[in-house]
């Protein structure tokens, strides 16, 4: 973490001490004056600095902010933030807030300068405080991606699922205030090292993931359990139950197309949890196919026709396994 950069004014008064004698000493009569004496003597009183409260200037708040930037720069763009130390980046942000505050109460600086940098700070801390989420969004996706690949809806899975779709709220939430502030900017500090339209990309980048995370966690919640009954179904129709597998494989059709609605409205997902969404999306896709064909197999079974169920199956089979 890099030094704080801050301008600091230190005014201090030493006092002189000058040693007495353990016995008490005679003080000596004061000389009478005269009238015209007093009218021009001197006065002989020191006079004592007024004190200056520490304060940082612009320049300084615009290079910590630089400092942060930096830092932040290559998650903005990759969205991957395991290598951020994010605590210590959350309370860099915070002392920023309170060198804005100090400048502001001396009173040295442009208003409108300092605004300025304190909505980039304000927009600086709701990205990491969104990054927190993401830090954390990331970890139970882990979690859960286990079960989908599985195809078992475990408790586990359904907690995970849980937490993810909170941590999605919140994670909306940090960004939506972030692209909020940054809307109601003209532009950014001339001493930033990143300008205002330069910045645009990222910053929705980030809104765009965080607002992706709802509708991922809400295709996973039906995809899960979808893929689950999918096995199911098709242990019936192999247990020849034609009739039980083909109302399964009906209502698995409309959940595999709801779980594929779900996964397109994520659309804008960038980040380490993109290729994981195309690739629940095409199977989710893939599956929703695979259940139409088995949903006929069991009609031509139920008609006397196996050859043509068979072959009904194989394509079944082959949809669902084709996104590898």
């Amino acid at each position: 973490m890099n030094r704080r950069h801050a301008l600091t004014l230190l005014v201090g008064v030493a006092a002189g001490c000058s040693s007495q004698s353990s016995e008490p000493t005679a003080t000596p009569e004061p000389t009478p004056t005269t009238e015209t004496d007093a009218e021009t003597a001197a006065p002989t009183s020191t006079p004592t600095p007024e004190p200056t409260v520490a304060s940082v200037d612009a320049d300084a708040i615009a290079a910590s902010l630089n400092e942060v930037y930096a830092e932040l720069e290559p998650a903005l763009t990759t969205l991957e933030v395991s290598g951020l130390d994010l605590d210590a980046l959350g309370a860099r942000i915070g002392e920023i807030r309170e060198d804005v505050d100090t400048a502001r109460e001396a009173g040295v600086e442009d208003e409108s300068r300092l605004q300025s940098l304190s909505d980039t700070r304000w927009v600086f801390d709701r990205i990491v405080r969104t990054f927190v989420r993401f830090d954390e969004a990331y970890t139970v996706h882990e979690q859960i991606r286990e079960a989908y690949a599985a195809s078992d809806v475990t408790e586990e899975a359904r907690t995970a699922l849980e937490r993810l779709k909170t941590i999605a709220t919140e994670a909306a939430s940090s960004a939506g205030t972030a692209t909020s502030r940054y809307d109601s900017m003209d532009s950014f500090d001339p001493a930033l090292d990143v300008s205002y339209e330069g910045f645009e990309e990222p910053v929705f980048r980030v809104s765009d993931t965080a607002n992706a995370l709802t509708p991922l966690a809400r295709g996973l919640e039906r995809a899960i359990p979808a893929r689950e009954r999918y096995q199911q179904a098709v242990a019936s129709y192999e247990d020849e139950s034609y009739r039980d597998a083909q109302s399964a494989f009906a209502d698995l059709v409309r959940t595999f197309t709801d779980a594929r609605d779900r996964f397109a409205d994520a659309e804008g997902m960038a980040g380490p949890l993109a290729p994981a969404l195309e690739q629940y999306r095409c199977e989710v896709r893939a599956a929703r196919l695979a259940c139409v064909e088995y949903r006929a197999a069991c009609r031509e079974q139920l008609d006397g026709n196996p050859d043509r169920a068979e072959r009904r199956r194989t394509q079944a089979e082959e949809r669902y396994g084709e996104c590898g």
